[in-house]
């Protein structure tokens, strides 16, 4: 970190051989530079991720580049110098494949195109967003006008030429739906938003990272009549398949993610295909037909780093909410994608406090152009679910609240900051009689660390939500705290528990859904010393378990988040996939990996901490023979 303590450039750096991608973060001296370099090798899988930001504070690149085998991607998001250029490039390769996906502004910080473009053959699809040069217009239009599913996309921008916000609206009878990307004075946010829009199915994939006021959301949206969506995380050289596909079914090739919606817009199913030789990593996440509340949680800690992934299903398989937070002393990042009652309205906001510390994203509903937060509120017969961000007086305190305000099925998501910033607790509390539930998302005693914490405690002050086994292979005082996701009694019996057992070493993350034959268990395990967890996301319909694992190795320092399936404690040749967030020996190294294994063919998705607590890197690397190399970006 440079003096100010803000400017940061995130270089990802590849290494002579084609193995080694160091995703570096640095910051600069002024106070809010950010480079985000990913930079590849000539063995034609080399992809790089660059985000620059320049001198100013304000101008950040994001290039993801891809080598000359015919396999580029590149993904650059680009701020000119006055802090208004952006630009998000998506493109994918030669052979009638690419996607392309710009979104550029010029230099008066007016001109804005959005750009999403096809190749050769017949297959073009454009999505053109242009503005004039002559202040404030802005347009990203996408309409699609052929008989009710009208869809306007629109990229506006307010008068200082800082705010950009990023409308996505169908309006067509009950199904508008608004996607707002705004970004305050100092044009430091940047998001990719993959949309998709058919009569109010519009599902939101994103992927958003804040520093001091600038999130980048990563979305790669394609639309094929304004229904079809895929999600491309390409796939390397000979067979390594690296793995998130959200692939369009073409002829019965459907590979990978898929977000289809069924029987009248209202279930969705999220998965995370097969792959080639029966190595299968799925990520199912499945609406069953009637009332299956369904949430995805994935939590990961840092001190001072919070990401929370939270993909949740209200009550009767219209309401989700994909939940990608990040805070940073103050500044909560919430990503919510909701469905609301009939699934036509949706509305997401990413908008910016007034002292450029608080980044919220919210999602309106627009009943009289007066609604403002983020309220979701369904309201069907003691469903009524309500979404506030709120923020409170002197800009330090963030609560998100999810609120169901029915007889018996009050629910609130609190986050929630202390006085000076330094608290951030993530509360779902049920309240109903003695149903009360939180999540808590505490920082410790500093200030300094806002965790999540699926770690070990050291000296019993860590206020967490603790996956994890204690000292003594019991608990300290007061330092187990058990997530309770109820659903009350009447034909609505979803449990989200963790508890323990006999010795304080096993802990269970049990969701399981009771309703004709949809039970679906969420199981956060651990083994025998209670050195490994493992969170199983598992749906128990016909052979169908899919377990998402979140699994500590052996000396109960690490933990392994494994959307993965080994054979006899070992990967087959290539064939897993494995999503780690793991921890060292030291407490002090978090990363999250998103790994295949084989000889030259492992990316990784590192979210990593080194000793000192200071390195927190992201890292989109490829290494030889298994082994990812990280290399960190400092940030105070």
């Amino acid at each position: 970190m440079a003096e100010e303590g803000s400017v940061q450039a995130l270089h990802l750096c590849r290494a002579e051989e084609g193995s080694v991608q160091a995703l570096h973060r640095c910051m600069a001296e002024e106070g809010s530079v950010q480079a985000l370099h990913r930079c590849t090798a000539e063995e034609g899988s080399v992809q790089a991720l660059h985000r620059c930001t320049a001198e100013e504070g304000s101008v950040q690149a994001l290039h993801l580049c891809r080598a000359e085998e015919g396999s580029v991607q590149a993904l650059h998001r680009c701020m000119a110098e006055e802090g208004s250029v952006q630009a998000l490039h998506l493109s994918r390769t030669e052979e009638g494949s690419a996607l392309a996906l710009h979104l550029s502004r010029t230099e008066e910080g007016s001109v804005l195109a959005l750009h999403l473009s096809r190749t050769e053959e017949g297959s073009v699809q454009a999505l053109h967003r242009c503005m004039a040069e002559e202040g404030s217009v802005q347009a990203l239009h996408q309409s699609r006008r052929a008989e009710g599913s009208a869809h306007s996309l629109h990229l506006s921008r307010t008068e200082e030429g800082s705010v950009q916000a990023l409308h996505r609206c169908m309006a067509e009878e009950g199904s508008v739906q608004a996607l707002h990307l705004c970004t305050a004075e100092e044009g430091s946010v940047q998001a990719l938003h993959r949309c998709m829009a058919e009569e109010g199915s519009v599902q939101a994939l994103h992927l958003s990272r804040t520093e001091e006021g600038s999130a980048l959301a990563l979305h790669l949206s394609r639309t094929e009549e304004g229904s079809v969506l895929a999600l491309h995380l390409s796939r390397t050289e000979e067979g390594s398949v690296q793995a998130l596909h959200r692939c369009m079914a073409e002829e019965g090739s459907v590979q990978a993610l898929h977000q289809s919606r069924r029987a009248e817009g209202s279930a969705h199913s999220l998965h995370l295909s097969r792959t080639e030789e029966g190595s299968v990593q799925a990520l199912h996440r499945c609406m069953a037909e009637e009332g299956s509340v369904q949430a995805l949680h994935l939590c990961t800690a840092e001190e001072g780093s919070v990401q929370a992934l939270h993909r949740c299903m209200a009550e009767e398989g219209s309401v989700q909410a994909l939940h990608l937070s990040r805070t940073e002393e103050g500044s909560a990042l919430a990503l919510h994608l909701s469905r609301t009652e009939e699934g036509s309205v949706l509305a997401l906001h990413l908008s910016r406090t007034e002292e450029g510390s608080v980044q919220a994203l919210h999602r309106c509903m627009a009943e009289e152009g007066s609604v403002q937060a983020l309220h979701q509120s369904r309201r069907a017969e003691g469903s009524a679910h309500s979404l506030h961000l709120s923020r409170t007086e002197e800009g330090s305190v963030q609560a998100l609240h999810r609120c169901m305000a029915e007889e018996g099925s009050v629910q609130a998501l609190h986050l929630c900051t202390a006085e000076e910033g330094s608290v951030q607790a993530l509360h779902r509390c049920m309240a109903e009689e003695g149903s009360v539930q939180a999540l808590h998302l505490s920082r410790t005693e500093e200030g300094s660390a806002l965790a999540l914490h699926l770690s070990r405690t050291e000296e019993g002050s860590v206020l967490a939500l603790h996956l994890s086994r204690t000292e003594e292979g019991r608990t300290e005082e007061g330092s187990v705290h058990s997530l309770h996701l109820s659903r009350t009694e009447e034909d609505s019996v979803h449990s989200l528990h963790l508890s323990r057992t006999g010795e304080g070493s096993v802990q269970a993350l049990h969701r399981c859904m009771a309703e004709e034959g949809s039970v679906q268990a969420l199981h956060l395990c651990t083994a025998e010393e209670g050195s490994v967890q493992a969170l199983h996301r598992c749906m128990a319909e016909e052979g169908s378990v899919q377990a998402l694992h979140l699994s500590r190795t052996e000396e109960g320092s690490a933990l392994a988040l494994h959307l993965s399936r080994t054979e006899e404690g070992r990967t087959e040749e290539g064939s897993v996939h494995s999503l780690h967030l793991s921890r060292t020996e030291e407490d002090s190294v978090h990363s999250l990996h998103l790994s295949r294994t084989g000889e030259g063919s492992v990316q990784a998705l590192h979210l990593s901490r080194t000793e000192e607590g200071n390195v927190q890197a992201l890292h989109l690397s490829k290494a030889e023979e298994g082994s990812a190399v990280c290399m960190p970006c400092t940030y105070e």
